[in-house]
């Protein structure tokens, strides 16, 4: 019998790093999972894709008009998003492996795995080629959205189930301190009936008292 908790924290790490490789799957396919067009070093040549910039593109008027007869030629370089996510990846699963054994409760390693998940995903697609469905969203910001609503809720939840647990042995610790400082003056006369009643003795072993004992019988006169 395993608990959902402690499965899903074991399958955290690993789903981020299987996520971040499948997306090279959509790099080398060149599936149409592109950026938007960019003047920077590392943009890529999608020309060779299965679905070609010229194609990807279409339905896009913002980014084709910009083109000379609004066609975006294949060779524009455009943002590798594919990369930026297995790099995303990459982090993530390097983070939640480093912490998967000091995060506690059960449960939480895996909101922390959503949070970070849904946040790489909702960034990643301002620069990708994804319509527009809901205040400027795309559909996978608009479902990043609830993960990470998730991932922080259930962190609240589990912190705020994680200290009743711890509590009440606490809140026994200090209301039996407090009571015993409640009233000075009864604390006081009970120390000194205390000390009375059992006065303190240096400690003494037993082999120390034997060896006492046996000088004492060989200095006193017979």
């Amino acid at each position: 019998h395993f608990k959902f908790s402690k499965v899903a924290d074991a399958l955290a790490p690993a789903l981020i790093l299987c996520y971040g490789v499948a997306r090279l799957g959509c790099h080398f396919s060149g599936d149409g999972d592109y950026g938007m067009p960019t003047k920077l070093p590392w943009g890529v040549d999608y020309s060779h894709g299965i679905v070609p910039p010229s194609v990807a593109f279409r339905g896009f008027p913002h980014i084709e008009d910009v083109f000379p007869g609004g066609i975006v030629p294949n060779n524009t370089l455009l943002h590798p998003t594919p990369i930026y996510e297995f790099l995303a990846g990459l982090l993530i699963f390097y983070f939640l492996w480093k912490i998967r054994k000091q995060v506690r409760p059960d449960g939480k390693l895996f909101m922390i795995y959503l949070i970070l998940a849904g946040l790489e995903r909702f960034l990643v697609e301002f620069i990708r080629l994804n319509p527009r469905l809901l205040f400027g969203m795309s559909e996978a910001q608009i479902i990043s959205v609830p993960l990470i609503a998730i991932g922080i809720g259930g962190l609240i939840y589990l912190n705020r189930r994680h200290f009743s647990k711890s509590w009440p042995s606490t809140n026994r610790y200090f209301r039996r301190e407090s009571g015993r400082h409640a009233n000075p003056a009864l604390n006081f006369r009970r120390k000194q009936t205390t000390h009375r009643q059992f006065p303190e003795f240096p400690a003494v072993s037993l082999n120390a008292l034997r060896r006492s004992f046996v000088r004492f019988l060989q200095v006193i006169p017979y």
